[in-house]
């Protein structure tokens, strides 16, 4: 073979190695598209929860948080805004008026921001799955503590059924600061009747007879979350965000560790229990759970 043979050879080999890495290169480096915060909305002052932990009726609760924040996930966008203040410890002994919610409800300064998609040739991501999240300016203000039951009042104290999902507007009213009209952060801590697994579970614990005199402590040692959504007019209709109120304890008080929830369940009544997010329910054996919360009780 001569030199020019060989030499046009090499030079065909070297254009179809040229073309493979020029067609491969696309198939190796897909476009990623990742969700990201976009502009403003919308704000508004909105009457906001932060920790709720039901009450058994004529038992007690308690709860404990070192750290507390509203959490909104978008895709690959997650929005959280931890709360600075409310940190700390309570408790409620037993006793007939200690019903319904024990908690920190206060008035907050929302922004909704839209959420917008964004390609880019490498890295990771997923897509937006909501159009807008939500942070909250601040810590809440103008607030009330400890048992709620005067601003969250239930219709039927044996019974968490009944729960509002969203703090009155009159209440509290000592506050400068007026709450923005339509504006509203829906929550969900009631009782919800389910299978024994899945996002409600639910379950029925008899702590009837003379065995049940000594009443049934439950604690939540791990984070504890509720479902919230936040909801603000603009011009032309309302936009909504989904996210998650969460909380963390515990926390250390001169009376002994205060777990992120605790709840005292008094013997001789039928409870009807289950969790408000995805979560162990507690048992007599194991009275522990991984999730807060809700109850109805009846005779038994």
């Amino acid at each position: 073979m001569t030199a020019g043979r060989l030499t046009s050879v090499a030079v065909v080999v070297g254009v179809a190695i040229a073309i493979a890495l020029v067609v491969g290169v696309p198939e190796i480096a897909q476009p990623v598209t990742s969700c990201t915060l976009g502009p403003e909305v919308a704000t508004a002052w909105i009457w906001t929860p932060s920790v709720l932990v039901n009450v058994p009726l004529g038992g007690s609760a308690a709860w404990g948080s070192i750290q507390l924040g509203w959490t909104f996930v978008s895709g690959s966008l997650v929005a959280r805004t931890p709360n600075p203040g409310y940190l700390g410890g309570a408790a409620l002994s037993p006793g007939s008026n200690e019903v319904g919610i024990n908690g920190v409800v206060g008035l907050g300064n929302w922004s909704v921001y839209r959420t917008q998609n964004v390609s880019s040739a490498f890295g990771t991501g997923s897509p937006c799955g909501q159009p807008y999240v939500a942070e909250v300016n601040g810590g809440l203000t103008c607030g009330a503590g400890g048992s709620l039951s005067t601003v969250l009042p239930l219709p039927d104290n044996a019974s968490d059924l009944g729960e509002l999902h969203s703090v009155p507007p009159v209440s509290p009213q000592s506050c400068p600061q007026a709450a923005t009209p339509g504006a509203e952060l829906w929550f969900d801590t009631a009782y919800h009747a389910g299978a024994a697994t899945g996002p409600y579970a639910s379950e029925t614990i008899q702590l009837c007879g003379t065995s049940s005199a000594t009443p049934l402590n439950v604690s939540l040692g791990t984070a504890a979350e509720y479902a919230v959504v936040v909801s603000v007019p603009v011009s032309g209709g309302v936009v909504h965000a989904s996210g998650d109120l969460s909380w963390n304890g515990s926390v250390a008080t001169p009376f002994g560790i205060i777990p992120t929830a605790e709840y005292s369940l008094p013997g001789g009544w039928v409870w009807n229990i289950s969790t408000e997010e995805p979560g162990t329910l507690p048992t007599v054996t194991n009275p522990s759970t991984t999730a807060l919360l809700a109850f109805e009780r009846s005779s038994c």
